[in-house]
């Protein structure tokens, strides 16, 4: 349908053109040597822009819907987005009234700047300055990662993230999951397995979404991969704590679950096997590290499975992880809680999604942009659910506000029970890593720890430290290095006193 009322709404405008132009009055020539800025010629170049503009956003959307959903949204614009707007319009007037064909000589600088040469010359030349690694070191990190953007012939790194099966799919249109190559043209092996295709995961309805089957033994990508008899990935340990233990829990998505890693490479294991062998813990004679991530994990499911699970084991430390994407994959889980009906008893979360109309989204009808054209389509008696652009656009706009909220909740409710909250900073293997940690400002305000290893892995050794050329999970060798950062982190942490408040610890060995 948009591209029917796109070629209708171009074909118009090319008609009326051609029609007008025949029924003009034919104008004189333009007197050689005129110049100078013409209102009349700088406001038609600008109209004429907006609206190529605006039907350029109609042929990029994915439908209908979604396009209408978009131009009501720029319709809540505020201060900035009226300056953004007006200041565009006016450069393209000021660039577009200039005739910049008029003839004469120009002396001096401004005929050697508005040369052909110059203008062709010079932006190459900057160019070329700026695609040099030296260059892009040297230069503001937010102006490198656009000049970067600007190299790459592929999909973004948020475009290439939607693409990724079992992490969370579109709702009203098929998107391209399983496209065979990578944003660099890499072509990926067919035979590459997903956890979900191998038959491992428990859909739920609840807000974990889902979570591994428990005691399931298999190959995956040719390593082994092992869930104990409680759906860990991880040696089996029993639910009642050994007195002198001292216990960690980590929360996570994949690459704390260790995706396309054997069992004895996850770095949560090999943590615990360091600070038992070299007693890195505090003097306690036993450490247990469980890991309780789940491929695709966003932040509020892993505090759901905080809830469900994981203080049944009397865990001391509770890690949560936080990482760049964090905020897309939870705009992913508020989507399938939405379209889903998935019940929301977190008063906290349920109170954001409210207010952005995703706790009634209407799951079955005629996808109708705006909740008044749903409720009048309602009163007619023609059943309508919400859109999926407008689905996404509305849980992407409050996805850091859960986020903050969940970060919150983390802090309370594990200080309520005498556990000791602490965020983990950590990527797959990236080659765009934030300057700094997401959110960061709310989780300070929350008083949480952090242990940042966003810089964990050396910018020359990234390609080398993938599971493979189409997939950024760490591999045996990323895991180590993170193990090796994390045994830092971790002993310098517990040596500086900052261990469970109010409940009973493990007592020291002598």
């Amino acid at each position: 349908p948009q591209d029917t009322v796109f070629w209708a709404i171009l074909g118009g405008f090319v008609v009326y053109g051609g029609l007008r132009e025949l029924n003009a009055a034919r104008k004189p020539r333009r007197i050689a040597g005129q110049q100078g800025w013409n209102r009349s010629r700088g406001l038609q170049t600008a109209i004429t822009f907006t609206m190529f503009y605006t039907l350029w956003s109609l042929w990029s959307t994915e439908s209908m819907n979604l396009w209408l959903w978009m131009l009501g949204a720029a319709a809540n614009v505020d201060l900035k987005g009226v300056v953004l707007f007006g200041g565009a319009f006016l450069t393209m007037m000021v660039l577009g009234g200039i005739d910049w064909k008029a003839a004469g000589p120009r002396q001096g600088w401004q005929g050697m700047v508005l040369s052909p040469a110059s203008r062709t010359v010079v932006p190459l030349l900057v160019l070329c300055a700026l695609a040099q690694p030296a260059v892009q070191a040297s230069i503001p990190h937010a102006m490198a990662d656009a000049v970067r953007t600007m190299q790459a012939t592929g999909l973004n790194a948020r475009d290439l993230t939607l693409q990724h099966r079992g992490y969370y799919e579109q709702l009203d249109v098929r998107a391209q999951l399983d496209t065979p190559v990578t944003a660099d043209g890499r072509k990926r092996d067919a035979s590459w397995q997903t956890l979900d295709q191998l038959g491992l995961l428990n859909e739920r309805h609840d807000l974990m979404l889902r979570d591994l089957k428990p005691s399931r033994r298999t190959t995956w990508n040719g390593q082994q991969f092992t869930t104990n008899r409680w759906g860990m990935r991880d040696q089996d340990y029993s639910r009642d704590k050994a007195p002198g233990t001292l216990r960690i829990a980590i929360l996570g998505p994949s690459h704390v679950m260790g995706n396309n890693v054997a069992d004895g490479d996850v770095f949560e294991q090999l943590v615990e096997q360091r600070l038992n062998r070299d007693g890195g813990a505090a003097s306690y004679p036993r450490v247990e590290f469980l890991n309780f991530g789940v491929d695709g994990y966003s932040l509020p499911q892993q505090l759901a499975l905080l809830e469900d699970r994981v203080f049944a084991f009397s865990p001391d430390i509770v890690i949560a992880t936080h990482y760049k994407d964090n905020r897309d994959m939870t705009e992913g889980f508020l989507l399938k809680v939405s379209d889903q009906g998935i019940p929301v008893p977190v008063p906290e979360i349920a109170a954001i999604m409210s207010g952005a109309g995703l706790l009634d989204p209407g799951h079955a009808g005629v996808p109708l942009p705006y909740a008044m054209v749903r409720r009048a389509a309602g009163a007619l008696g023609v059943p309508s659910r919400m859109p999926y652009g407008e689905a996404r656009s509305r849980a992407r706009r409050v996805a850091d506000d859960v986020l903050a909220a969940s970060f919150r909740r983390f802090a309370a409710m594990t200080r309520a029970r005498g556990v000791t909250p602490v965020v983990l900073a950590l990527n797959v293997v990236l080659d765009d890593v934030p300057a700094e940690v997401p959110l960061r400002s709310v989780i300070d305000e929350a008083s949480l720890p952090v242990f940042d290893l966003f810089d964990v892995f050396p910018v020359d050794q990234r390609p080398a430290l993938r599971v493979a050329p189409w997939d950024d999970h760490p591999n045996a060798a990323g895991h180590r290095l993170v193990a090796e950062a994390l045994y830092r982190k971790l002993t310098a942490f517990l040596s500086s006193g900052a261990l469970p408040r109010g409940q009973a610890l493990p007592s020291p060995r002598p």
